[in-house]
């Protein structure tokens, strides 16, 4: 039976443990006899997409895993100096708590603990290079190697849990994972999410407006516009430029809901690690507003992933949307030309599903990255 500890430590609301959440399900319907431990500094992000998760209590049971509060040392401390990870998974460059430094790197501590640093998912090149290679730790007892999830098959890949990918494969089967919640979505409209970070959102609506006047004739336009930090700005926006089209605000959804409500949008505007993976499986349209970084090199990863987009494309035009992807991730705030560029990609969305359709495809292909991670892992024993 498979040892597994995995850390998470939460800076996205969502996006980190997000992927953390769908890695243990993947990992848990691949090996079911897995004994996994899931540390994780914010638990009321992981309840908000996991029904069951009790953010109060320093330790729980959850799916059959034990779910630890990173910040209790008290509790942690005790049960991991009794029972020390054995493969130990550190996710998004995370790092380890303090407590468990103090147990690992102990100066009589003498069992081996296999640590897999899994990254961030990147589209850029150097991915290839990087994936499991070894990584020194200041101990002779703690082993790392780096795993990196990738866009090509010398990457670790997407993870392709069943639920998502069944809501993926049916869209009966992704309306009957929303029963419940509330959501009204109907496969006779145009439907568009946006799950973005903050920003001015008038261009957006505009170009939705001038849109949705003609595209409406033959089927309404409606957008689902996710809880959180956007919502409130694109409400305004809505106000202020008068939207002409249906608005529905989300509720906060489970993520195997989230998930099924993605596969059914026509089109997306999605931020965080797991929901661009998920676009990115789905074969639709989106645009990722990328997550900011230190002298813009977020504009350097946004750009890896057009390369990608476009190796797909097979002769089509991309050009306006990347153009639109730049702007719209660039800082730009209020523009015609964004407006302009929104316009025609709602326009040519027939033409811009093909690429975004053969990229989801090809990622499927390369197989599902829990199931790499397990047979590395059983290398390492």
């Amino acid at each position: 039976m498979l040892d597994l500890t995995v850390l998470c430590k939460v800076v996205d609301n969502y996006g980190d443990i997000g992927f953390v959440f769908r890695l243990c399900r993947s990992l848990s319907e691949l090996a079911p006899d897995i004994k996994l431990r899931l540390v994780v500094s914010n638990l009321g992000s992981f309840a908000a997409m996991a029904d069951g998760i009790n953010p109060a209590l320093p330790f729980q049971t959850f799916r059959g895993w034990q779910i630890f509060d990173w910040n209790n040392a008290e509790v942690c401390t005790a049960e991991f100096a009794q029972n020390p990870p054995v493969f130990l998974l550190e996710c998004f460059q995370c790092g380890r708590p303090e407590w468990l430094e103090n147990i690992i790197f102990a100066p009589g501590f003498d069992k081996t603990v296999q640590s897999l640093d899994v990254e961030y998912l990147t589209a850029e090149d150097w991915a290839e290079e990087f994936h499991l290679i070894k990584s020194g730790t200041r101990s002779i007892n703690v082993k790392k190697h780096i795993f990196m999830p990738g866009f090509t098959p010398k990457t670790g890949g997407f993870l392709l849990d069943n639920s998502f990918m069944q809501s993926r494969a049916s869209a009966e089967a992704a309306l009957k994972k929303l029963d419940g919640t509330g959501v009204c979505i109907s496969k006779e409209d145009f439907n568009i999410i946006v799950f973005s970070y903050p920003r001015n959102f008038d261009f957006l609506v505009s170009a939705l407006n001038r849109f949705s006047k003609a595209f409406g004739k033959t089927r309404k336009v409606k957008v689902f516009i996710a809880s959180g930090i956007c919502t409130e700005p694109f409400l305004d926006a809505c106000q202020k430029c008068d939207a002409a089209f249906e608005v529905e605000k989300l509720p906060y959804l489970e993520q195997e809901k989230w998930d099924a409500l993605l596969t059914l949008a026509d089109f997306s505007f999605v931020r965080g690690e797991d929901s661009f993976s998920r676009a990115c499986l789905c074969g639709k349209p989106f645009v990722w507003h990328i997550y900011k970084q230190e002298k813009d090199y977020h504009l350097v990863k946004l750009e890896a992933f057009h390369k990608k987009l476009g190796a797909a494309s097979a002769g089509s035009d991309i050009s306006d949307y990347e153009k639109f992807s730049m702007l719209y991730n660039d800082g730009t705030e209020s523009s015609t030309e964004l407006e302009e560029l929104a316009l025609k990609l709602f326009e040519s969305y027939a033409q811009l599903e093909a690429p975004f359709k053969k990229l989801a495809d090809n990622l499927v292909s390369i197989g599902n990255m829990a199931q790499h991670l397990l047979e590395f892992l059983s290398s390492l024993i």
